[in-house]
């Protein structure tokens, strides 16, 4: 069903890293079977999951063009997990195949896609030539039950974002991360072009600054998927999912030495930067962006 979006050679990939979904995973594949435009590819990478979760992803094949990839070593606990998200949906998209005109959505185990997802995002990423687009999410418990808000209330995004100059964005995506993985997506172009996932960096945060860099990221104000809260996942917005990993992940950044490492992977963002934001992005800028972000506008 790609006609409406004349986009005749644009295919649309999704990326999936899955451990033990169970049901959770069944519900999110039925919704991606559900869409007003079908996928083209989808690529799992299952990081150990039970046999019980490999054969939910098997029987999704007759409705999902599913392909499966092994990671490579499975499992790795405590607070090197974050890292191992990020690599795991680098490692999927190295096995996906994308072409520059694509369109590529990545993809939680456990929520549950809105039926037009990929209709309104390849239609956003078309009309706005944009190589990221980061859209909202409605919020759902462990039992599926609506709760109240969208995820943008519990992680507010820059006012006027689309108003401000490609310098001025790159400074507040820098500050504040305005992109979840599971409700983004992202140009075949970008995939193509910008630099790798760095160690230690989450693929949506990586992304969502390569596009910024660019000055390509789109902040869409609809929900395209329903977020699903509940105390076992594994990054998430509960006290045990996204708050947690996300205080290990700055507590790693803001160790001796760590910062340093961050200011250098951000560092290699001029490699796609138009040249305005190319000049913003000095080691100095950096540092003051990193250690005290109030500083950004200081030569």
């Amino acid at each position: 069903m790609h006609a409406d979006l004349s986009h005749d050679t644009r295919r649309v990939v999704c990326v999936l890293a899955t451990r033990d979904g169970g049901d959770l995973l069944r519900r999110q594949l039925e919704s991606m079977a559900e869409q007003t435009v079908s996928l083209d590819e989808l690529v799992v990478l299952d990081d150990g999951s039970s046999a019980a979760t490999r054969q939910v992803i098997a029987a999704a094949a007759d409705r999902l063009p599913v392909r499966v990839v092994a990671a490579s070593t499975p499992g790795v606990p405590g607070d090197a997990l974050l890292a191992r998200i990020g690599q795991n949906f680098a490692a999927a998209l190295r096995h996906a195949r994308i072409g520059a005109s694509d369109v590529v959505l990545f993809a939680d185990q456990d929520d549950v896609w809105l039926p037009d997802r990929i209709e309104r995002q390849v239609a956003q990423v078309v009309r706005n030539d944009a190589l990221a687009v980061a859209s909202d999410a409605r919020l759902i418990d462990g039992s599926g039950d609506p709760l109240p808000g969208l995820l943008s209330d519990l992680y507010p995004r820059p006012d006027r974002f689309a108003d401000r100059t490609r310098d001025a964005q790159l400074h507040a995506v820098i500050r504040t991360p305005v992109a979840t993985g599971a409700a983004m997506a992202v140009s075949g172009a970008l995939v193509r072009t910008a630099p790798s996932v760095p160690t230690g960096w989450l693929h949506d945060r990586w992304y969502s600054l390569c596009a910024a860099a660019a000055g390509a990221l789109v902040l869409d104000d609809g929900p395209v998927i329903e977020y699903r809260l509940h105390v076992d996942q594994a990054v998430g917005a509960t006290g045990a999912g996204r708050g947690a990993a996300a205080r290990r992940l700055a507590a790693w950044l803001r160790a001796p030495g760590n910062a340093g490492r961050r200011i250098a992977d951000l560092h290699r963002l001029r490699a796609i930067a138009p040249l305005d934001v190319s000049r913003a992005l000095t080691y100095r800028r950096l540092f003051a962006a990193v250690a005290a972000p109030a500083k950004w506008g200081a030569r």
